[in-house]
Order: structure tokens, then C-alpha cells, then sequence
């Protein structure tokens, strides 16, 4: 998942300097108007990333400043992996859904969004990429021993924010709340081909390769990510760039 930000740097030092989380990987994807930097948020295997982006160069794209001013910090998309983009926009148009910022010409990462009009909570990114990464171990391995590798463009994470301290905790599920949880459950395990998990009382969870997804029925206007879930650390509840981090029940 990806969290818009105003600075990566305080918010590294919790997730990274305080749970434990490690930085991938940063870059400036040219033209994009961001910064962006990846960490794993897990003990060994279990986890899920966590993607920060932040203005940057913004020139004529202004989506993330106007969702800073508009949202504030928290919670900006989902990102889910195809094969096949051309196809999986077939799949998606015949089912309904209008897909926006289709962008078919960089072959590294082809990618798609849903709007949160559609998708049943937030911006859903459907990405193909062109290259194929090592286990999440062996990244966690490099970047200790080297440091984020710098995907594109210059260095630009700080050293001090990026140091790994504490006892690293794990990313468990993103927990969304609901006002219709058919409609969840048609969007998340039909429509992006989830495997779902009913827990009782209503909730239910809906897993990928990447990462669990839990579905919490609400009293609330619209769906909406509610907190993150992590497994390990001091069990301390809290607040981190405008997103809740709860320990998993």
C-alpha cells in the first residue's frame, strides 16, 4: 500500500528507525511530480510493503499535492500486479469499471488505476512490471549491508532517517471499513481475484500473494482504510502520517 506524505523523513523514523521496517529501495520516476521509497514492513517473509510518496518536481502533475491538500496525509492506493495489463484492461472494462492514467509506454511498469468512485474504497493501481525482483529476504539483506538502492535518479534518502532500530514488526492486513460488505467482497475477491476468508461477525479477510486485505462492516458514510494491522513490537497503538497502527488481534 502507498501513503501520501508531505516528508518521508519523520515518517521513516517511526517505521523504520522505531518498528523496524527497511527501506528497499527510492527513486524519482521521471515526470511523475513524486519521490517514492518502498520498505518491507516484516520479520523474515511475513509482512507487506509500504510505499511512501512525496512531492517532488511537481510541474504539470498535480495529483499528489492536491490529494495532501485535500485528504491530508494517509492512505493514497492499493497496488495489486498483473501479467498481462492489456488484458487485465479488457477483463476490467467488460466488468464495468472504467480504468483512468492508463500508461502502456514505459515497459518496466505498466500501469492503470481504478478511481475510489469504482473501487470500493481507494485508488486501486493495476501495474505490470517489466522486471522480475529477488525474495524480499535477499532485498532486506542488501539494503542492510548496501543501503535503498536508488531506482532512479540521485540519492536522496536521508542515512539517519533509514537506520533500522527496535524490533521489527510485521505488516499483517489493511484493514478496510464498510458500509456494504457484498459490494467489498464482489470488489476485492471478484473483481481483483482475492481468496476470501469469512471470520465471523461479519468480517472477512481477502488474501493475495502480496498481502491480506481485511473487510470490517461499519457505520460509515463510504469505505475507507481504517488502520493498519502489525504483528510484534510493544503492542503501543499509534498514529503515523495520518494512519493508524494497531496491533493484530
Amino acid at each position: 500500500m502507498a501513503l501520501g506524505v508531505e516528508d518521508v523523513d519523520p515518517v521513516l523514523r517511526v517505521l523504520a528507525g522505531e518498528l523496524g521496517g527497511v527501506v528497499l529501495w527510492g527513486g524519482e520516476p521521471p515526470g511523475a511530480g513524486f519521490r517514492v521509497c518502498q520498505l518491507w514492513m516484516g520479520r523474515g517473509s511475513e509482512g507487506m510493503t509500504v510505499e511512501l510518496i512525496t512531492p517532488h518536481r511537481v510541474g504539470d502533475d498535480h495529483f499528489l499535492v492536491r490529494f495532501l491538500a485535500e485528504s491530508g496525509e494517509g492512505p493514497h492506493h492499493l497496488t495489486f500486479k498483473v501479467a498481462d495489463l492489456e488484458s487485465e484492461l479488457e477483463r476490467l472494462r467488460r466488468l464495468g469499471f472504467e480504468p483512468v492514467n492508463v500508461d502502456l509506454t514505459n515497459p518496466n511498469w505498466r500501469e492503470a488505476f481504478i478511481h475510489p468512485s469504482q473501487s470500493h474504497g481507494p485508488v486501486i493501481q493495476i501495474a505490470q512490471p517489466g522486471f522480475e525482483l529477488p525474495p524480499v529476504e535477499e532485498m532486506v539483506r542488501q539494503s542492510l549491508e548496501r543501503g535503498p538502492f536508488v531506482m532512479e535518479g540521485e540519492p536522496w534518502l536521508d542515512a539517519d532517517a533509514v537506520a533500522v532500530g527496535g524490533d521489527a514488526v510485521a505488516l499483517r492486513r489493511i484493514v478496510i471499513q464498510t458500509p456494504d460488505p457484498v459490494a467489498a467482497v464482489s470488489f476485492y475477491g471478484g473483481v481483483l481475484r482475492g481468496h476470501v476468508e469469512p471470520l465471523g461477525d461479519g468480517c472477512l479477510d481477502v488474501r493475495w500473494e502480496g498481502g491480506t486485505v481485511r473487510l470490517e462492516p461499519a457505520d460509515v458514510t463510504r469505505p475507507r482504510i481504517d488502520r493498519l494491522e502489525v504483528a510484534g513490537g510493544n503492542g503501543e497503538e499509534r498514529t503515523v502520517a495520518g494512519t493508524r497502527l494497531v496491533a493484530s488481534g
